[in-house]
């Protein structure tokens, strides 16, 4: 990568990884939902497709045909 005035920035470039497999603990992500309305739980395995069907229907939105399912998460 070279800056305008054609000075190099990264001289070597690895390459870079998407993510981790789920299979490592140490590597899985955080997941928090926060708010006024959220009741306190805690989740074990959410997935990323998770999100957008557990979310959809707070907002009063349909999703139809998402790979995920809703997570039991409980609104107050």
């Amino acid at each position: 990568l070279t800056k305008r005035d054609g000075t190099d920035v990264l001289v070597e470039y690895g390459g870079g990884t998407h993510g981790y497999l789920p299979e490592r603990p140490e590597m899985r992500a955080t997941l928090l939902f926060y708010g006024p309305r959220i009741a306190p739980t805690t989740l074990h395995g959410a997935r990323l497709i998770d999100l957008a069907p557990t979310v959809a229907p707070w907002l009063g939105l349909r999703l139809e045909g998402a790979d995920g399912v809703p997570l039991p998460i409980t609104l107050r």
